[in-house]
């Protein structure tokens, strides 16, 4: 009967066996981007670490080696807040770790016990538990003081504006439903709010998502892309023309337009 037992250091417990999970997580390391500062403190004037940014980092190469996303829990251990991360493999093999919430004094030298103050800790705490436990690294980048001169940033967030445009250009292409299709602007969008590439990466994405598969709410919820839709005449049922990629490259001569077709004739 499976057991969780004690390790020889205080706060880690794993499975009986972790021969699986040790296995899925060198591979995932191999596979591990560097981890961005997507994080702005604009009265330090430095860039840290964000939870978002390095679940959205790690996520894919942890998924694809049967490794979920660390969780983390509160609890209290001798009246102190305690955050308890587990990193679980899909056999069932786990290890845990635990991180103490320190939640600073206010003003009179008393210990905070308000929520934000709780929750603050507990956001920095999932940051160290995710990335001890699955072994990130963020980028070789400023940290505190130590800033990078101002205009290196413009040209880090076009170069990676570049990669995250050319990857959605991707998943755009690939989309066979609308829900796809926003999913993969959402996450662009996340981006640009966390200032790592420009509005102008997501306008030209949004464009080209009408242009290759029709605007977005106009994509059917079925899963029918619209590259079926044109090998049915580009016609809904009923014989209407529908607006697609076609009717909105009209004016440029280099696609002929569209005729309506009478209701009721077949191809």
């Amino acid at each position: 009967m499976d057991m969780v037992i004690d390790s020889a250091l205080p706060g880690l417990t794993c499975s009986p066996d972790t021969s699986e999970l040790v296995k899925a997580l060198v591979a995932a390391q191999a596979q591990y981007p560097a981890i961005e500062k997507t994080g702005e403190n604009k009265f330090g004037k430095y860039w840290y670490l964000t939870y978002s940014g390095i679940c959205e980092a790690l996520r894919g190469p942890l998924n694809a080696n049967g490794l979920s996303l660390p969780q983390v829990c509160l609890t209290r251990i001798g009246g102190e807040w305690i955050a308890v991360g587990t990193l679980r493999h899909s056999s069932g093999q786990f290890v845990t770790s635990l991180c103490p919430l320190y939640l600073g004094v206010d003003k009179g030298g008393q210990p905070k016990l308000d929520m934000q103050s709780l929750g603050s800790a507990y956001t920095y705490a999932k940051k160290y538990l995710l990335l001890g436990l699955v072994g990130g690294w963020a980028e070789e980048d400023d940290d505190g003081q130590q800033t990078m001169p101002q205009e290196q940033r413009p040209a880090r967030n076009q170069v990676r504006g570049m990669e995250i445009e050319s990857k959605a250009r991707a998943a755009i292409d690939a989309a066979t439903s609308r829900e796809e299709i926003a999913s993969v602007l959402k996450r662009v969008e996340l981006r640009v709010a966390e200032r790592v590439c420009d509005q102008a990466v997501l306008d030209r994405l949004t464009k080209y998502a009408e242009v290759t598969h029709g605007e977005p709410e106009r994509l059917d919820g079925d899963g029918e892309s619209d590259e079926g839709r044109r090998a049915e005449g580009g016609r809904r049922d009923g014989g209407s023309v529908v607006r697609n990629r076609n009717q909105r490259t009209q004016g440029r001569g280099d696609v002929p337009q569209l005729r309506p077709v009478a209701a009721g004739k077949g191809d």
